[in-house]
């Protein structure tokens, strides 16, 4: 049987969890967690499926097990409030099926600090759980005034053997200090969640009392999980009005792909003032702990295909940030995102002076590559924000182990026009190989696995991403009508990566990755 794990307390089924109990912090409030499956087999063949949801304190049987079966490349979605499990539970799900699958939660929260409820988070299960994982973003942040908690990240790790499992967490901040390693213990089929701001739990350290926090304000880092048998692990991060979730990484490599970046300003004064539709931060991590590493950080327009790079070095386990609206880390600061000859090269109904922002918009949409030295170990986490909207989506890095010529995504929506619940995919598939991709085809099937629309002969230079692929807009999308649920398959004649944001009437706000067929 091959085995798509979901793990996360907070991340795959959590029906009652409640964050940090002070109104004024930054807290998650409940979260339900459904989980989308889809079958990888041409119609008619089927895919069974059973979905088992094992307790936070694990045990020699779930506390639930669900069959299901899903035709072609169809999909179904098990939904928490349906499960059967009394609320509030918490645990992980494995489902195991006899043909193989792709999967992806989603996070639904209500309450918490942000009182719109209008939170949504996406990660991707885990097909193959490592003995070694690594959450390249965490971070822990109050504010200075009021010292309310502002931002904080908590990561669960699941045990996928039956015997108990010692495990190893060591953090690295941003300048390369190391915290740890500190040990616990997961029980069989168990899973332990890690709390950033809680220093009396196991395996987490009281961050306040750094150095860093002293010159900082904050902590901000990666973590390493070590672990005597192989586990899996996904991270939830909390801000006062976002939240967004991403699986851990196996692993790095010397080049990693970043599908979805984007700078979007309107109304704006200048080419940085004015207000902000979408900014992306990218978190490069450098996971070697004992040398540095030399990068370059090359941008690639969906627009045009155009690039702009800069060049940066890695202290021995130092992270560095690139944000498109404040620089951060980046090179040259702000600056850099502000020649306009190359931020503003996407054509809209608004944006019709590019090269500048006298029409009062600037607006780019790419992708990234950052490629370190022969043997270096990099990952990164991005998240972009969608300021009007006060909504955030997080994904992690991928590399050419991650690619294939056939891209899985198990869940897509061309909801648009309905009364309520308006929901769709921002595809952002990404040509990593050695040419331009002359044939990328998008096959979109049904809840049934049967085949609902086919969008043909796409084409993107090397690193390019395909441009035209928003579900709501995009007049290829209308032969799908304005009710539609589905899976999509993408073929390619090179490799590709792909990510897929999916939003919720622009209020809620998620992305997860494709998943590698071949």
């Amino acid at each position: 049987m091959k085995k798509k794990l979901s793990t996360l307390g907070a991340l795959v089924l959590v029906l009652g969890m409640v964050g940090v109990a002070l109104a004024a912090d930054a807290t998650p409030g409940t979260i339900d967690a459904d989980v989308f499956v889809m079958g990888l087999q041409p119609s008619p063949d089927t895919t069974e499926v059973v979905a088992a949801y094992w307790p936070e304190s694990g045990g020699a049987s779930p506390d639930v097990e669900l069959s299901r079966t899903i035709t072609g490349y169809g999909g179904y979605e098990f939904e928490a409030d349906a499960s059967g499990l009394s609320s509030p539970w918490r645990g992980s799900m494995v489902v195991s099926s006899d043909k193989p699958i792709a999967s992806v939660a989603e996070l639904m929260f209500e309450g918490g600090s942000a009182t719109d409820d209008m939170r949504v988070g996406y990660y991707n299960g885990f097909s193959e759980p490592a003995e070694t994982l690594y959450l390249p973003y965490a971070v822990y942040a109050r504010a200075g005034g009021t010292g309310d908690i502002t931002q904080y990240s908590t990561f669960s790790v699941q045990n996928t053997s039956s015997s108990d499992t010692n495990i190893q967490i060591t953090y690295i901040d941003r300048d390369g200090t190391s915290y740890g390693p500190y040990n616990d213990t997961i029980p069989g089929n168990g899973m332990n969640t890690y709390d950033m701001t809680d220093p009396t739990s196991p395996g987490v350290p009281d961050f306040t009392a750094t150095a860093y926090w002293a010159a900082n304000g904050n902590w901000t880092g990666g973590v390493i999980i070590q672990a005597d048998n192989p586990v899996a692990a996904a991270l939830l991060n909390t801000w006062t009005e976002y939240a967004a979730s991403y699986s851990a990484l196996t692993g790095g490599g010397e080049k990693i792909y970043l599908t979805n970046v984007e700078r979007k300003l309107y109304e704006a004064t200048d080419a940085r003032h004015g207000k902000w539709e979408g900014l992306t931060s990218i978190i490069v991590q450098n996971f070697d702990l004992d040398n540095p590493v030399d990068i370059t950080v090359t941008f690639y327009s969906k627009a045009t295909g155009l690039t702009r790079s800069f060049n940066d070095t890695l202290c021995a386990g130092c992270a560095h940030g690139y944000n498109t609206r404040t620089g951060a880390d980046t090179p040259g600061g702000a600056e850099f995102y502000q020649e306009l000859e190359y931020w503003d090269d996407t054509s809209t109904p608004s944006n019709t002076s590019l090269g500048d922002w006298t029409d009062g918009y600037c607006i780019w949409v790419g992708s990234a590559v950052v490629e370190g030295e022969a043997g270096a170990n990099i990952a990164a986490v991005v998240f972009n924000v969608k300021m009007r909207q006060a909504t955030s989506a997080m994904y992690a890095s991928v590399t050419d182990d991650d690619a294939a010529t056939t891209l899985a995504i198990p869940t897509a929506w061309r909801r648009r026009n309905q009364p309520a619940d308006n929901r769709w995919n921002l595809l952002r598939v990404m040509n990593v190989g050695t040419g331009t991709a002359n044939d990328i085809d998008f096959y979109f099937y049904n809840w049934d696995g049967t085949l609902a629309m086919e969008y043909l002969d796409q084409s993107a230079v090397q690193y390019q991403i395909v441009d035209g692929m928003n579900l709501r807009t995009s007049t290829f999308g209308d032969v799908l009508g304005d009710d539609w649920k589905g899976t999509v398959v993408v073929t390619s004649d090179q490799p590709i990566v792909a990510t897929s944001d999916l939003l919720w009437s622009a209020d809620r706000y998620g992305a997860f990755n494709a998943e590698p067929l071949d």
